[in-house]
């Protein structure tokens, strides 16, 4: 995110800027400036919260829905903006600051499951800006609106999916079980047969219920391989979970084995 005291510094000096003015022009000039990005301690901008190059083409803004972000979009007197919801998402509640210089309306598009709400902004003047705080069955989206020469035409969110949020509810449940395993209940007795390859494992361990392979950095960057075990003389194809740098396995194996095309890495487990 950009870097808070710049934005604050900014925020200053477009205020100090106004005041000295004191006319209209120069109050929307200063209004939008407030979304010109600002490079961050890392040389860079941002732009993912903060769309003032799309509303400089007139492009739609795809946000990355976060619960307790707030969006910055772009109006104009004479031009609607469109707040685009998920299908089946439910338009509880539409409050602004300012009611009386912002004209707030709603519609849908669309039947049954794929039925779309919409909220549509427009300003009645350059200049302004009122924060709008919209509510839905699913979630809150607060929002920052400004008034100038350009906008946004049309606003949605990206919104994590119910198999992401998941997923991603398992690995943190990993992690935190990872972190909070009782170390006398580990065993390292592993030996694994090759480690050259990039996707060869650093090392293995298991806490008597799961297996833990510790993967290389580069890992990342090349193809995830098979994993199977050999069990009762046959071999089974089993499933792994990507848990930070480890491949989680949820089972105790004597002998298993990563594949990539025709090479393999073996890994054995000893006696304890």
């Amino acid at each position: 995110m950009m870097n808070k005291n710049k934005y604050l510094a900014v925020a200053a000096l477009v205020a100090g800027s106004m005041f000295l003015a004191g006319g209209a022009p120069a109050q929307a000039a200063s209004l939008e400036s407030l979304g010109t990005p600002v490079a961050g301690e890392d040389g860079t901008s941002d732009y993912i919260q903060n769309p003032y190059d799309a509303a400089s083409f007139g492009l739609e803004v795809e946000f990355k829905y976060e619960p307790h972000e707030t969006y910055q979009v772009y109006c104009q007197d004479g031009f609607i903006t469109d707040i685009k919801f998920q299908p089946g998402e439910k338009v509880t509640y539409v409050g602004a600051g300012d009611t009386t210089r912002w004209v707030i309306d709603r519609s849908s598009a669309g039947s049954g499951a794929l039925k779309t709400e919409h909220v549509y902004v427009k300003p009645v003047k350059r200049g302004l800006s009122t924060n709008i705080i919209i509510n839905t069955n699913m979630r809150t989206y607060q929002i920052h609106a400004i008034s100038g020469q350009r906008y946004n035409p049309m606003v949605s969110w990206v919104v994590e999916t119910s198999r992401e949020q998941l997923n991603r509810q398992i690995r943190e449940r990993d992690i935190e079980n990872m972190m909070t395993v009782n170390a006398m209940n580990l065993h390292f007795g592993y030996r694994i047969s090759e480690k050259s390859h990039s996707w060869s494992p650093e090392m293995a361990f298991d806490d008597g219920q799961k297996t833990y392979l510790k993967m290389k950095p580069e890992i990342k960057s090349s193809v995830a391989p098979v994993f199977m075990i050999e069990e009762h003389g046959k071999t089974i194809l089993v499933n792994y979970r990507v848990v930070g740098g480890y491949y989680v396995i949820d089972r105790i194996f004597k002998t298993g084995k990563l594949l990539v095309g025709t090479n393999k890495v073996m890994i054995k487990r000893g006696s304890v």
